[in-house]
């Protein structure tokens, strides 16, 4: 049942005893709901003076009514809403008025609380029968408790006062068989522990209970009523002397046995009205309108948060009514902080509600009098009150408040996400003018994904009006003229109806400007003026980060003014183009000729036969008439983005791998682009379980999973079945299938069993009825199903199945017009009535079912069918059919006159299209809060110009900062400013959304005014602002402490008043092998010295450096230092020059050399070990060196003997000698790895090991060696090669073929010295002027734009590599190895070099 479960999670169940009889309890179940539903029912139909109050009698019969059928009858609600709409409306026949009663999401709220209550009423009932097991007779438990049981709290509270009150008896019950054959041994027993109320009533102190003048029972009428029903009656003596009666024991204990008696005794009364039902629901009650809620930060969440973090908003929370957290995540990330131990939560009644209730209660157990004894005795009741509310009421209603809040919230939640899938798939497919409402486009899909031109190719998919696939070609650009002719080429030949271009980086914007510019031409200038949907083009408007106000500058030169000034920021008019690029170029960057990567037979160009279909068909592609055709060659082609968060996770499915196998990644994902467009809903339900990976609200994290697929199953059920689905198509169209298990009645099994038993029937239906006649369908299950399960007149795609029908000679197989429309079978005599009147038939002239399905057909087809069918008096039919025959059929009627004029016509809303701000969301990751204006964000230098600046943020976003904005006094010259390649900050101060363009400033007065009010979070409106300031007040207070305490000062220059952190943080931006002393907390006589290991990565000498003769008010160290016991120094320098220094030498050593790698992680390094030892041809032992990010200052040897065994690691510890492995000392790199391979060789357990690269030497070469010019690895610290400190180079790894050289040619090596008279390799000096764009390349000519240094703008330049430039290949020939054409594209792209000004990418 859908209502109950959910096909996505199965653990979202729940379950109903098919063995109880819920009939007789249909209409207090129907009461109880309608109090319950939402807000707008209360306040509609049950309120005073509300404008449906006289509609409420008819609401709780439909309510009854409903839940007879989901409850009973086990009918869907689907069912109900499209076929039974008439249950959940009121047609008045007087006033022929049609007023809703309930709306689709209240008519499933009503069918959980019916369930709900079925529940309440089992447990209830369980209940019942326990106490009649029971024997005992409870005046207080028959008259005001049994029957006032109204929720399932409730009736756990009543057990557990029965346990309470007669627990033994309970426990007999409980363990009394259901009948005579039951065996008594297998019942479950309850525990035996006996609670302080049982002992305390099992002594003579329950008799003394007895003499506060009133039982707990009458307490809690009284309380209830608010009038005193029962009076209270004092003792004549006060309670000490009156507790004294019930002492045994002598004098000298009298006191305090009397004392005793009386807490015991206040004890009996506190917990019986702390455990009374009835309070304990209004403690609920009270809780739910009247608690608050405090936060305050723990010794941990006063450092962790501050003003910038996300629970800033609540860290001093004060007092927030529970009412207003209801429609806010606030309170589910208030207990996420509570469970990471940053705030603690208090949940507590406010004063004023607490003050009333401690009140009522002491009003209700108070006496009236006013003598010192009834003082006496009110005073010993007050202790009660206080005992029952603080040991029983208020913990419970803490624990409730918690949980039903938290409860409220998640399901709140989980429906937002729910209805924000239920927009996105309740839209029908992408239509275009010359498409009809509801049919399906073909669609060209184009992604070129991460647009890195030496990667990425540009991946065509065409898919034909029936989803399949068409075509799918491949191409390297669409720069060159031939890759050009075969894009067009393909839109001529499929004349697709709408073309969809995605891609993963903003680069994709490049892509959409060059298929627009290749399939319609250029833009019109007037088209340009304006932005889609008749927006101001984001010159004129940009976004919501419009320049306003000059952030110290004049008011002529601050930011305001650039939105007005004649001249845009780049030095173009403010006539040019919006689209034109302010560095000169039409588009873009430079795309390269790289060939297409991927098992290709031409690397240029590829066209992919199409893979096998889902929904194979031997039918052809649907043809176009001529007129169709004509008319979208003459309108454009619309070309769009699309939301593509269902496509990236597709391309990686075993779904997409299984359909089409033989596409690559990116060409699965143009798939998922494709089908997007022409079926949101049928993507979606495609995810199944991987829904939640979606993100439909940002705090969707919060919800639990099996919430999340419940209310994105209701969504997909709600759709599905307003669309319906073509049962035939399901049969043969896997993809298609996917809709199935969500049409009412189904479900993921009950589809299953139905394709195959259609499957075994010859594949196809002729009409409805055959679900029935050929059991396919039991009647329960058709009933719901039926109407939604549509059998289409069009019969194309039957051709296919090659199977015939067994029973083909069945009266039943005749097609009905009627099985092609949404009208339930139960509804077509109406619908064959309404027919034969609208074409003026009598029931007499039709001769057979076949006759009156040849007659519905053709008022189908009529086209004059809505002036015949609108003469109809629909009004009349009702009212005469709920005379005659009972039935509330008015809506019903109003369906059928539209599936007749209409059959499945489109219902739902019109293809969502993503915005401005959606598309560059989706390309680059910024949101409009990642871009406000205001926000520091680090850029990096692009291009230099004159007049400008083009830099690029992290994301891909490109950005360009004006002359003016570089310096305060707004005449700085760029290139004495920046530099390329170069990282600055940089603050947002304009950004155009429609040209992914952000503009910036760099002027140092606005970095330095920072952006702490674009991240600071700001408060509620609840916050206890001066609790934070006096918290604020006594941090900086204990800061001031901190800097005040007296600490040594040296005079060095590498001193610093530190701790390891700040230690850290100073030397973060210092080379490798840099130092800092700083004190110790171990004392005035002991120092802690830090040294930069790597990036991220110090090692903290020691534990310390003792100074035994330390003087603690010199400024000078003594003359003896101590480090780790045995190296000794007699000053600062000497222990940084021969131990520090001398350590960081060392790791610098074997960092450089050829088997050091420089992953991060182990298991990095073990996947290349892997890798490496699978390469090689012969069984071979490999080893590697990495850090050790756990232990600074040491190294990990990573070794695999062979391809069989485990990986083993050693810890090489680094010394100021030397190294240190397994206890052994080793001066140099090429000891250590003499020594390692020796002790593998000791090791010899491992079959087919070998010495790792079979030598015993260091395979890196030393500076003598002749030949080949190298150098032992490590001669130099990257830190000493300029320009590569970035990127640290390993020279050992596999040299790169010349492919124009002879194969015993080699890379010339780029990091050996220039060896005398020229040999060796070495690498020459560049000259000034040579080019970058490629080895050989000529230079670029003088004055070339952006084409000087070559590659993509943004990134940093290739390494120049030296050597003369290598041989061309004899004769104009391909290198071995190489593809003709891709040899003949590299000739031509040396030739004309890295022209960042021609018209490429």
């Amino acid at each position: 049942m859908q209502l109950s479960s959910s096909s996505l999670s199965p653990t979202s169940t729940l379950t109903l005893h098919d063995d109880f009889d819920f009939s007789q309890h249909l209409s207090a179940a129907a009461a109880w709901v309608a109090m319950r539903i939402s807000p707008r029912i209360t306040r509609d139909f049950f309120r005073q003076g509300a404008p449906h109050q006289a509609l409420l009698t008819p609401l709780i019969i439909a309510i009854s009514r409903i839940l007879e059928f989901m409850l009973i009858r086990n009918f869907e609600v689907p069912y109900i809403y499209t076929h039974h709409h008439d249950l959940i409306s009121h047609f008045d026949y007087e006033k022929r008025v049609m007023t809703e009663l309930l709306s689709r999401d209240e008519l499933w709220r009503v069918g959980i609380l019916g369930m709900k209550f079925r529940a309440l009423t089992e447990r209830r009932e369980s209940l019942h029968k326990t106490y009649e097991k029971m024997g005992v007779r409870d005046d207080y438990f028959d008259s005001d408790l049994k029957e006032h049981l109204e929720s399932i709290e409730a009736v756990a509270d009543a057990s557990e006062w029965l346990g309470m009150k007669y627990r033994q008896a309970l426990k007999d019950a409980m363990e009394m068989p259901e009948d005579d054959g039951a065996d008594v041994s297998k019942r479950i027993k309850k525990p035996t522990r006996i609670s302080p109320y049982e002992t305390a009533k099992s002594t003579i102190a329950s008799k003394l209970a007895e003499g506060f003048g009133i039982s707990s029972a009458d307490i809690v009428r009284n309380f209830v009523t608010k009038a005193k029903k029962t009076p209270v009656t004092d003792q004549d003596v006060t309670p000490v002397a009156y507790a004294n009666e019930f002492v045994t024991d002598g004098p000298a204990g009298v006191i305090r046995d009397a004392e005793k008696q009386l807490e015991l005794a206040r004890l009996i009364i506190a917990t019986e009205i702390g455990k009374d039902p009835v309070v304990r629901q209004r403690i609920r009650t009270l809780f739910e309108g009247s608690a608050v809620i405090s936060c305050l930060p723990t010794e941990k969440g006063n450092d962790k948060i501050d003003e910038f973090h996300p629970y800033m908003n609540f860290k001093f929370l004060k007092e927030k009514p529970i009412e207003k957290m209801k429609d806010s995540p606030q309170f589910l990330h208030i207990l996420q902080a509570e469970h990471d131990h940053l705030i603690t939560v208090q949940i507590k009644l406010h004063d004023q509600a607490q003050h009333v209730l401690e009140r009522d209660l002491s009003n209700a157990f108070f006496s009236d009098g006013t003598g010192p004894v009834s003082k006496a005795w009110n005073a010993q009741r007050k202790l009660v009150v206080t005992e029952a509310l603080e040991k029983h009421l208020l913990p419970l209603g803490i624990k409730w408040a918690r949980e039903w809040l938290r409860e409220e919230i998640e399901d709140s939640l989980a429906k937002k996400c729910g209805d924000s899938l239920q927009d996105r798939i309740n839209r029908a497919p992408y239509r275009t003018e010359d498409i009809e409402p509801g049919d399906v486009p073909s669609v060209m899909a184009v992604s070129w994904g991460k647009g890195d031109p030496q990667k990425d190719a540009v991946h065509i998919v065409v898919l034909d009006e029936e989803g399949r696939l068409r075509d799918h070609l491949k191409l390297d650009n669409l720069l060159d003229e031939e890759l050009k002719e075969q894009f067009t080429e393909i839109i001529k030949r499929r004349n697709p109806d709408v073309i969809v271009v995605g891609g993963f980086t903003a680069s994709t914007k490049k892509l959409m400007d060059q298929v627009k510019l290749l399939v319609n031409g250029p833009p019109d200038p007037a088209e340009t003026k304006a932005a889609p949907n008749g927006q101001p083009s984001n010159k004129q408007q940009a976004s919501s980060s419009e320049p306003n106000g000059n952030w110290g500058a004049a008011a002529g030169d601050g930011w305001g003014a650039t939105g007005s000034q004649s001249n845009d920021p780049w030095g173009a008019p403010a006539s040019q183009s919006s689209n034109a690029d302010p560095w000169g170029a039409t588009t873009g960057g430079d795309w390269g000729s790289a060939g297409a990567s991927g098992d290709w037979a031409n690397p240029a160009s590829e066209q992919t036969p199409a893979a096998p279909n889902p929904a194979p068909s031997s039918s052809p592609e649907r043809p176009k008439s001529k007129d169709k055709s004509k008319e979208k060659e003459e309108r454009k082609t619309p070309i769009i983005y699309v939301n593509d968060e269902v496509a990236r996770i597709y391309q990686h499915s075993k779904r997409a791998e299984d359909e089409f196998g033989r596409i690559p990644l990116l060409g699965r994902y143009c798939v998922g682009l494709a089908r997007y467009v022409q079926s949101p809903l049928n993507e979606y339900a495609s995810l199944g379980s991987d829904l939640a990976a979606i993100s439909f609200d940002e705090f969707q994290t919060l919800v639990p999973k099996d919430k999340l697929f419940v209310a994105f199953e209701r969504a997909l059920v709600n759709v599905v079945n307003t669309v319906g689905v073509d049962i035939n198509r399901a049969v043969i169209d896997s993809y298609y299938q996917t809709l199935l298990p969500f049409v009412a009645g189904l479900g993921p099994r009950k589809a299953e069993q139905l394709l195959q038993r259609i499957s075994t029937l010859g594949g196809t239906l002729t009409n409805r009825s055959q679900l029935i006649h050929e059991n396919i369908l039991g009647m329960t299950v058709f009933l719901n199903s039926s109407g939604f399960l549509r059998i289409s007149r069009d019969m194309s795609y039957r051709k296919s199945s090659s199977k015939k029908r067994k029973n083909k000679d069945s009266t039943d197989a005749v097609p009905d017009p009627l099985d092609d429309t949404r009208i339930h079978p139960e509804d077509y005599d109406l619908a064959k009535q309404m027919a034969l009147d609208a074409l003026e038939f009598d029931q007499d002239d039709v001769e057979d079912d076949a006759h009156a399905a040849q007659l519905i057909g053709k008022l189908m087809e009529d086209p004059e069918n809505a002036k015949k069918l609108n003469i109809l008096n629909l009004d009349d039919f009702a009212a005469t059919l709920f005379k005659t025959q009972g039935k509330e059929k008015r809506h019903t009627l109003d369906t059928i006159k539209q599936e007749l004029l209409r059959p499945f016509g489109e219902r739902r809303k019109d293809f969502l299209l993503p915005d401005k701000w959606d598309i560059l969301t989706m390309l680059t990751g910024e949101t409009e809060s990642t871009l406000q204006r205001g926000k520091i964000v680090s850029v990096s230098v692009a291009r230099v110009k004159s007049n400008f600046v083009a830099v690029r943020m992290d994301s891909g976003l490109d950005g360009v900062l004006a002359a003016k904005y570089l310096s305060n006094d707004g005449h700085a010259i760029p290139e004495q400013v920046v530099q390329k390649g170069q990282t600055i900050p940089a603050v947002i101060i304009a950004v155009y959304v429609d040209e992914f363009r952000v503009e910036f400033s760099a002027r140092p007065m606005d970095i330095q005014t920072g952006d702490a009010h674009t991240r600071r979070i700001p408060l509620d409106e609840c916050y206890d602002k001066v609790l934070m300031e006096r918290n604020k007040d006594i941090a900086d207070r204990k800061k001031r402490r901190e800097v005040d305490q007296i600490r040594r000062i040296i005079k060095h220059p590498n001193f610093h008043n530190l701790n390891y952190k700040q230690a850290e943080e100073l030397l973060s931006h210092q080379q490798r092998g840099d130092v800092v002393i700083r004190p110790s907390t171990k004392g005035p006589d002991h120092l802690a010295v830090t040294w930069k290991v790597d990036n991220g990565l110090y090692q903290h000498i020691g534990p310390d450096v003792v100074e035994p003769n330390a003087d603690i008010t010199s400024q000078n160290v003594g003359s003896h230092l101590v480090v780790d016991g045995k190296y000794q120094f007699s000053d600062l320098d000497e222990l940084i020059v021969n131990h520090v220094k001398a350590i960081a030498r060392k790791v610098e050593e074997l960092m450089a050399h050829d088997k050091f790698n420089s992953k991060i992680t182990d298991s990095e390094i073990h996947v290349d070990l892997d890798q490496k030892i699978r390469s090689m041809r012969n069984t071979r032992s490999v080893y590697a060196f990495g850090l050790n990010r756990s232990r600074p200052g040491w190294f990990n040897l990573h070794f695999k003997a062979n391809t069989m065994s485990p990986i083993q690691t050693l810890l090489v510890k680094v010394n100021p000698n030397g190294y240190q492995l397994d206890g052994q000392e080793f001066g140099t790199v090429s000891e250590l790895c003499d020594g390692f391979k020796t002790k593998v060789g000791r090791m010899g357990g491992v079959a087919g090991a070998q010495t790792p690269y079979g030598s015993a030497r260091t395979p890196a070469m030393t500076p003598g060696r002749g030949g080949g010019g190298g150098t032992t690895p490590g001669h130099m610290s990257s830190r000493q090669t300029p320009g590569y400190a970035s990127n640290r180079v390993n020279p050992s790894v596999g040299k790169t073929p010349n492919p124009y050289a002879t194969t015993a040619a080699k890379t010339p090596n780029p990091y050996a010295p220039p060896a005398p008279g020229g040999g060796g390799g070495g690498r020459p000096p560049v000259p000034a002027t040579a080019s970058s764009g490629g080895w050989g390349a000529p230079p670029a000519a003088p004055g070339s734009s952006w084409g000087a240094t070559g590659g993509n703008w943004g990134q940093s330049p290739a390494p120049q590599r030296g050597g003369p430039p290598p041989p061309a290949p004899p004769d104009g020939g391909a290198p071995s190895g190489m593809h003709p054409s891709r040899a003949a594209r590299l000739n031509v792209a040396n030739s004309r070099g890295n022209d960042w000004g021609s018209n490429r990418y």
